[in-house]
């Protein structure tokens, strides 16, 4: 059996003991795989003008999880698109999550001036594209007017995909 290593809160290397973690389990209680922290292939939107992202798939057995952190910079048409077209596509997962949603999850984003959670998005798959879609507002009768040509969110979210 391998060593785990506890994290202390507030610790600054953390990333560094999970992914030691990781190393070190491999193989010992159940099969896994873990990607690292990425910055390339998700599929942007059109309507995202700008995203400073990073994910990780980590699969333990069957099990994968898509996890992503970082900021995007959204152009207004996005809120301003129909309900389940491409325009409200935030991004689509990388090629190595499958084409289909294991059930509906949504996260709220919080925005980098303010730090107001306006803005709900959700995983949906559209014209057999999984990705992340803008869904609605956090406030009811809240509109795309209320908002400026661009703004930016900031998002960490853990996604259950197949």
């Amino acid at each position: 059996m391998s060593d785990i290593t506890l994290l202390n809160k507030g610790q600054s290397d953390w990333q560094n003991v999970v992914n030691q973690n990781f190393q070190n389990l491999n193989g010992d209680i159940i099969p896994f795989s873990d990607t690292g922290w990425l910055t390339d292939g998700l599929t942007l939107g059109a309507n995202v003008a700008s995203a400073d992202l990073r994910y990780r798939i980590v699969t333990l057995g069957s099990r994968k999880t898509f996890t992503l952190y970082g900021s995007f910079t959204l152009n207004n048409a996005i809120l301003a698109a129909s309900w389940g077209t491409s325009g409200r596509l935030l991004f689509s997962f990388p090629n190595s999550v499958s084409k289909e949603a294991l059930q509906t999850q949504r996260f709220i984003t919080t925005d980098s001036n303010n730090a107001r959670q306006n803005f709900v998005f959700r995983d949906l798959v559209i014209n057999n594209q999984y990705g992340v879609y803008f869904d609605n507002y956090v406030v009811p009768g809240d509109t795309n007017t209320n908002y400026p040509s661009t703004f930016t969110q900031i998002a960490s979210i853990h996604f259950d995909v197949a």
